[in-house]
């Protein structure tokens, strides 16, 4: 492929809006490799989601430069004899049209092949998809609001940047309580933010669980077997010795 650089479009905000900045990062590094080698990356968060939409557009782009050298150098070629430097006569207007003509029809195929395979949500609405998340049923219904405030705005999630955002909550639920995750969707709608800050949460985490304590007959047991262990492993008791 070797590009000398690769565009980077306003429509991508869409698809970067529910990624953290790490998974941004990568997927900005991946692009740039892509781009000038051509060796597709291995990408293993979130961003894995949004990269064949990305990717299809770069092949995209590397095409119509491709066919803009190619035309260039043809006309260049077209007016100037390379060997003697002589000027030679252009095509007439007619073969220009039927060769523009030929070249809009292979440029449509080729946006056609390069469309990217529908996301396994398809239609789904947002409230579908959520159904079979495992997120919690309070917070499930506070995120239906949130789809409809997203809707007012018309600010619709499409079928990757869905897939993402729930991924993202999954996560969060684990991270932290059912409350405040409610209390930061809610905020978010009343202050007209675009999304969702999760980094307001920071310092909010659940408290880790405790291990459980055994009662001290089964702890006595326990380092009584281990103890008959070692004993029959070092050939000092047969195996009947193990059972209590």
């Amino acid at each position: 492929m070797a590009l000398e650089y690769i565009a980077a479009y306003f429509s991508y905000l869409d698809y970067l809006a529910e990624l953290s900045d790490a998974e941004c990062g990568r997927l900005f590094k991946a692009c740039l490799v892509y781009g000038k080698t051509g060796a597709t990356p291995e990408l293993r968060g979130n961003e894995r989601y949004v990269w064949p939409g990305i990717k299809s557009q770069i092949d995209r782009d590397a095409e119509k430069y491709k066919r803009r050298c190619e035309k260039n150098s043809k006309n260049i070629n077209i007016r100037w004899n390379t060997n003697e430097y002589e000027r030679i006569p252009i095509d007439t207007k007619d073969t220009k049209a039927k060769e523009k003509a030929k070249e809009k029809e292979k440029a449509k195929e080729k946006d056609i092949q390069n469309i990217p395979p529908k996301s396994p949500q398809g239609e789904t609405k947002p409230e579908d998809a959520l159904a079979e998340r495992k997120i919690p049923e309070p917070i499930k219904a506070e995120l239906c609001k949130w789809f409809q405030y997203k809707k007012e705005r018309r600010e619709i999630y499409k079928p990757t940047g869905l897939l993402s955002f729930l991924s993202t909550v999954e996560k969060k639920c684990v991270m932290y309580g059912e409350e405040d995750i409610i209390n930061l969707i809610e905020e978010s709608m009343s202050n007209g933010w675009r999304g969702i800050i999760w980094e307001r949460l920071s310092g909010k985490e659940k408290p880790a669980e405790k291990p459980i304590e055994l009662p001290p007959d089964l702890i006595e047991a326990k380092k009584q077997h281990e103890e008959a262990m070692e004993r029959f492993r070092a050939g000092e008791a047969n195996w009947e010795d193990l059972i209590p």
